[in-house]
């Protein structure tokens, strides 16, 4: 037997559930025939056409599942055999969604050699019964579900429509494309102002997760970009600012007004089942508008540099606002809108709902996340002894923990205990959508609503638990617009199809009291974690020393743990005849103010920088037109000696070495670390200083070579650059060297067929070679290397290979930008013959360029993993820290703990072909010790590129949720 249509079951939803004694009673009621069916008396909770369907049809319901499956509905007097059916859990494979381990394992695609793994839930469908709404000549629905039909984009359509303000108080904010609207709205002159949570501003951990939570990149983009944006935090231990809600051009003549369980995140647009309301009529917008002025009234104003330790929240909140719009039900007149926190008896989210559940007469439907209110337990208990039926589905995940699955067991076990006069009660558990996540602990059933005789729906963003009635910032909503509790009773049904009956338990269950759970809402917060400590560890190895006219300098250094901004003032304040630098970056203002003092006794300073960073071209994160550094400025205007210098193709110039007094007595700076604030503050690197005096002399015949291919700088091409305007800017292509000398994302083939002929001497680039070092080669297992390599075409890329080739016990690289395929090609060939040699290799990557990076289509992390590579990704040393500025940004390689490249070299074949870069063998055991300690710091603090470091991981279970 085929289920009816969709819109026939859209037509049935419209009206109300027919009342318990509709029920056929110690049988399952036979499923109508369809042309029967009469829509003023259709079915459509508890038992609809679908529901009444034979178990017999259940398969075909679960393989392709518009409709609600075919789970018997126990009817009144229902017999122990009836209820013991009721507890049994549906087999497995025909409920995939049951759980989280068989969500996790059941991803394998049919190829032949078992069950194809189930697709995705669509939530019935994008064409449930709804009603629209218009606003700024824009038609939305009056209620979307996820993931029935997009809600990010309805959001940023939204936003796109508003005249004059968008007012937001959101949980979560993780939605880019609401970001762009954000954006797009204030560059028009909307007045946007937006409330977080302070746990998602400032999150850590609590005891017992397993996961670090971290700040999204949206919110860092709203505080980097100065929108208006406060904090708010609720009350107790665990109170949290939860509403969702945004308020859209509240003076206006059209108006409107969101709000329901939808975070504005990427985890509940696709990987949660969820719904939100789009309200446009004035009485709701007004209740809305007049909550989130309440709520800036107690907010605190957050900045870029903002801290959890800067706040400090008081213990107790006045009331809530409360609203005098109302709706009637069974002759009970319940509030249209109710917020929190409030402990005004009678008036709390808690109390009113329990208050709705008592009116309520034949039917009880409840989707819900999180319950942990006994007063709401008891009032569906009350529900049931009165005749009515109750169903509610719990998220699986929530329903496994202690705090909360106890009173899906105390409700299961109702089932068991009920008298023949009562109703039912059935309760079941439901992940997300996706059974083949990659992330099943993101899936979740996050929906807040309960549907009352079909006919009246409370949502919002508040799950039924006592803190979010008193210690949170929440809202809830009753709606009895027919139309909108068609669209809830469609969802319900989907729902109810797809989730697990809950086996009741087989002793008594005991829930928490009342008084008990206040308890817990009136126990303080703790104080804000202190700061992690600073400095060296202890167990780091100390540094050659590094004499420089009458100054120590250490023979290593590495960010975060020993400060190198000082390191290089110091080394220019040491200079007394010559200072040569080549920058790729520069931002210090400390070590601007040296130069300037060196150049004032006399010291003669020669300069070479990147081109692109002189002559800048498209917008920086803020939209703005992208413009040189007030330093690489002040160098210009100061009349020090600049040159600029660009790489061919998409190469740069990315040498970042100082180098002092070179003709006599020298030293030079060289590493992964620009002399750029971000390098100080937010990234993993690596610096060296060396005496050493060939190293020297070879480093000043290198800086000879960069400056006789530079240029000076232009005057009027500078002064375009600096009047560009932001539009402008826009128009441009960005800025060839944001992957920072890897490949640019750029057609490959393209690229491959600009390449040169070789000229006479077989180079391929339109440089000369640069200078070689050719004196006492360094050796590694017998193969041979020189002190130094320089690019472009200057050997580095080879210089690895044959490296990686001569490794007799290890190879361990710690790497920026991983790009190049021979160099992988290497690692791989090694791999083959490592059981025989038994070299260990392992790759420390940044995060973020490993995503970008890919070789045969997949991120070059993965492909290193999916070939046996022991690889870990990271991110940068500060875990809390803007992921526009956090990187691992070290570039070196160790091989079998003895030999040591390090320099400005990412592995691509930009760096070694089109750019200019300098890498160095060290072979020093005291540099080598430390490099290889530095090399254990990133790997220990990194993570399997297989377990994302943002994949969700289970938090320990709050009762403020």
């Amino acid at each position: 037997m085929r289920p009816p249509p969709r819109a026939l079951l859209a037509l049935l939803l419209l009206a109300p559930p027919p009342s318990r004694a509709a029920l056929v009673v110690g049988e399952i009621a036979p499923a109508p025939a369809v042309a029967a069916l009469d829509p003023a008396a259709a079915v459509a909770a508890p038992l609809s056409a679908a529901a009444a369907l034979p178990a017999a049809a259940a398969p075909e319901a679960v393989a392709a599942p518009p409709l609600a499956a075919a789970a018997p509905v126990l009817s009144a007097p229902a017999a122990p055999a009836a209820a013991r059916a009721l507890a049994s859990p549906t087999p497995a494979a025909s409920r995939p969604e049951a759980s989280e381990a068989a969500a996790a394992g059941a991803g394998r695609a049919f190829d032949g050699s078992g069950p194809a793994a189930p697709p995705a839930d669509d939530g019935g469908g994008a064409d449930y019964p709804h009603r629209t709404v218009r606003f700024g000549g824009r038609d939305f629905r009056a209620v979307y579900f996820r993931p029935n039909a997009p809600v990010e984009a309805e959001l940023a359509r939204a936003i796109d429509a508003a005249k004059s303000t968008v007012r937001l108080a959101l949980y979560e904010f993780k939605e880019t494309a609401v970001l762009d609207a954000l954006r797009r709205a204030r560059a028009r002159g909307v007045d946007v102002r937006i409330i977080l949570d302070e746990s998602n501003a400032f999150p850590q951990a609590h005891p017992g997760d397993d996961y670090q939570p971290k700040r999204s990149r949206e919110i860092w983009a709203l505080l980097r970009e100065d929108f208006s944006v406060k904090v708010l935090r609720g009350l107790g231990r665990y109170g949290i600012n939860h509403n969702k809600i945004a308020v859209i051009d509240e003076e206006e003549p059209e108006s409107l007004a969101t709000f329901g369980s939808y975070n504005w995140s990427w985890t509940a647009e696709n990987s949660h089942y969820e719904n939100i309301q789009f309200a446009t009529d004035r009485a709701r917008v007004r209740a809305l508008a007049g909550y989130w002025r309440w709520l800036d009234a107690a907010a605190k104003p957050a900045t870029y540099s903002s801290k959890a330790s800067d706040y400090s929240w008081p213990a107790s909140s006045a009331s809530a606002p409360a609203q005098a719009e109302t709706v009637e039900f069974n002759g009970v007149r319940l509030p249209a809108v109710v917020f929190s926190p409030s402990r005004i008896p009678g008036q709390t989210i808690e109390d009113r709902l329990a208050q709705a559940i008592g009116s309520a007469k034949s039917t009880v439907d409840v989707s819900i996340f999180a319950l942990r209110s006994t007063k709401i337990a008891q009032a569906l208990a009350d529900a049931l002894k009165r005749g009515a039926n109750v169903r509610l589905i719990m998220d699986a995940g929530q329903a496994q923990t202690e705090v909360f699955g106890v009173y899906a067991r105390w409700l299961a076990r109702l089932e068991l205990s009920r008298a023949p006069t009562d109703g039912h009660i059935q309760v079941r558990t439901l992940s997300g959508p996706d059974p083949n996540s990659s992330f099943p602990l993101a899936q979740k059933d996050h929906h807040k609503f309960t549907i009352l005789d079909g006919r009246l729906v409370e949502t919002g963003s508040a799950n039924y638990t006592k803190y979010a009635a008193e210690a949170n910032y929440e809202n809830a909503h009753f709606l009895d617009d027919p139309a909108d509790a068609a669209s809830y009773r469609f969802a319900f049904e989907h729902l109810w199809a797809r989730a697990a009956p809950l086996a009741a338990p087989s002793e008594a269950v005991a829930l928490p009291t009342d008084a008990e759970l206040q308890a817990e809402i009136d126990e303080p917060a703790p104080p804000p974690a202190p700061p992690p400590a600073t400095g060296a560890p202890a167990d780091m190895p100390k540094a050659r020393r590094v004499d420089f006219h009458g100054q120590t300098f250490p023979s290593f250094a590495f960010r975060p743990y020993t400060p190198v901004e000082p390191l290089v003032v110091q080394a220019i304040r040491a200079a007394r005849k010559t200072l040569r630098l080549a920058l790729y970056e520069f931002t210090l203002d400390s070590v601007m103010d040296e130069l300037r003092a060196a150049k004032a006794r006399g010291v003669k300073i020669e300069i070479v920088v990147d081109q692109a960073h002189v002559y800048t071209r498209g917008q920086d994160h803020t939209g703005r037109a992208r413009m040189p550094s007030a330093q690489i400025q002040a160098l210009i205007n100061e009349d020090f000696d600049v040159l600029t210098l660009k790489g061919e193709k998409s190469g740069i110039q990315h040498n970042k070495f100082v180098l002092a007094d070179a003709e006599s007595g020298g030293m030079v700076m060289f590493g992964s670390y620009n002399l750029a604030r971000t390098a100080e503050d937010d990234h993993y690197e690596n610096v060296k200083f060396s005496d050493d005096q060939r190293r020297v002399a070879h480093y000043l015949a290198y800086f000879r070579y960069l400056r006789a291919l530079a240029s000076p700088i232009d005057p009027d091409k500078l002064e375009q650059t600096l009047s560009r305007s932001d539009e402008a800017a826009a128009a441009e292509l960005a800025s060839p060297e944001a992957a920072e000398a890897g490949v640019e994302p750029e057609d490959l083939a393209a690229l491959a067929a600009r390449k040169r002929e070789p000229d006479a001497d077989g180079r391929v680039s339109k440089f000369p070679p640069p200078p070689e070092d050719k004196a006492t080669a360094i050796a590694l297992n017998g193969a041979k290397f020189r002190l130094g390599y320089f690019s472009p075409q200057g050997g580095i890329r080879d210089a690895w290979i044959r490296a990686i080739g001569a490794a007799e016990k290890s190879v361990e690289i710690a790497m920026f930008s991983f790009y190049s395929r021979e160099i992988a090609d290497a690692l791989v060939e090694l791999r083959k013959t490592a059981a025989g040699k038994g070299v260990a290799v392992r790759l420390v990557l940044d995060a973020g360029q490993a995503a970008l990076a890919k070789f045969d289509g997949v991120p070059v992390g993965r492909w290193f993993a999916e070939r046996g590579f022991e690889v870990r990704l990271n991110s940068g040393p500060n875990p809390h820290g803007d992921p526009m500025f956090e990187k691992q940004h070290s570039k070196f390689i160790l091989v079998d703990g003895k030999f040591l490249m390090t320099g400005s070299f990412n592995a691509s074949d930009n760096a070694d072909q089109n750019s200019f870069e300098n890498e160095n063998v060290v072979v020093d055991p005291v540099d080598i010790a430390g490099y290889a300690w530095f090399f254990e710091q990133l790997w220990t603090l990194g993570w399997d590129p297989a377990k994302r470091r943002d994949a969700p991981g289970r938090p320990a279970p709050m009762p403020g949720a």
